[in-house]
């Protein structure tokens, strides 16, 4: 099996295109998703303002990455979670003034060549690593 090593986009420019071409591969027949006003009003700028939690599990052989992970950080109140999902942590990543306290995840992107290989799995797990190294609460 080969040997992986998670960085993010703000490790290198190279980096940053290969994750937008997984990404635009694995959710791009899916452009219905991409029609909410959240996404269009937030979504790019909260990538690139947040581009460390912005995950690419690489493979060291290769130098290419193998999975990508979308994650934000947010205020949210766990006991008291909307039925609003992906647009409210978008939206709330983006517009709220209060202290970030939890990692919101958007998306996990893996080529169909390396699904059923565990590192959708690999990538929630250096989610929850990237929360505790922010010091967030979950």
């Amino acid at each position: 099996m080969s040997r992986y090593v998670v960085k993010s986009r703000a490790d290198s420019p190279e980096l940053r295109k290969a994750a937008m071409a997984i990404e635009q591969a694995a959710w791009g027949a899916l452009g219905f998703l991409n029609y909410t006003r959240a996404h269009f009003s937030f979504y790019q700028q909260l990538l690139e303002d947040n581009a460390d939690c912005q995950l690419c599990l690489v493979d060291e052989a290769t130098g290419y990455p193998v999975a990508v992970g979308n994650c934000v950080p947010l205020a949210c109140d766990f006991n008291d979670l909307p039925p609003e999902g992906w647009d409210w942590i978008v939206e709330t990543a983006a517009t709220s003034t209060k202290p970030r306290n939890a990692l919101g995840a958007l998306a996990i992107s893996v080529p169909g060549i390396h699904r059923g290989k565990g590192v959708a799995r690999i990538m929630i797990e250096e989610f929850r690593k990237l929360a505790d190294r922010k010091g967030l609460d979950g």
